[in-house]
């Protein structure tokens, strides 16, 4: 009887964590940006939206003179050759967990010289007609050399399984060559 209490909770957890959870998003600057996030769950039935707090500015601290030859523990994990393929691969697999259900983005960009607005429209057009070629996604950017310009209006509907990434992240941080660079490095 006292297995049979744990093992159902840890089954309950499991399959609340199997239950998709959607993110809903849009996104709108003509003035000033506008955003509103929504989260559902159990397949729409729980549905709330998250909003944003207004925060007093705070001033910003100095920044502290960092010791010499100080590198923070992830930069010294990436001179690991298997740590660095098995986060490539791990990022992959995030992406390829994190599904985009629908996704329209539309753009108009301009800067003050119309050559620089050239430069960088040669830059951007090549990463937007990638990003637009994916299934369920109309990206449509489009350059403004009249003048400083930024115009954006996007939305889109995400779904994640939090059961799916635990497990990734899980994996990620107990393989063994993560643990051999954390203590390695």
């Amino acid at each position: 009887m006292l297995v049979i209490v744990p093992l159902a909770l840890v089954l309950a957890g499991v399959a609340l964590l199997s239950v998709p959870v959607e993110l809903a998003f849009h996104i709108r600057r003509t003035r000033r940006w506008q955003t509103r996030l929504a989260i559902g769950w159990m397949f729409g039935l729980v549905r709330f939206p998250v909003t944003q707090r207004k925060r007093k500015p705070e001033p910003r601290p100095e920044p502290r003179k960092k010791p010499h030859g100080f590198s923070p523990r992830w930069l010294g994990m990436m001179r690991h050759t298997a740590f660095r393929r098995r986060l490539a691969r791990q990022l992959r697999r995030i992406m390829a967990a994190i599904r985009l259900r629908d996704l329209s983005l539309k753009i108009r960009l301009g800067l003050d010289d119309p050559a620089e607005t050239g430069m960088l429209w040669a830059f951007l057009y090549p990463l937007a007609a990638y990003a637009g070629n994916r299934p369920n996604a109309v990206i449509d950017v489009a350059p403004v050399f009249a003048g400083e310009t930024l115009a954006v209006d996007g939305r889109g509907l995400v779904r994640i399984v939090p059961a799916q990434l635990v497990w990734l992240i899980a994996a990620f941080v107990l393989s063994p060559s993560t643990l051999y660079a954390l203590w390695k490095r």
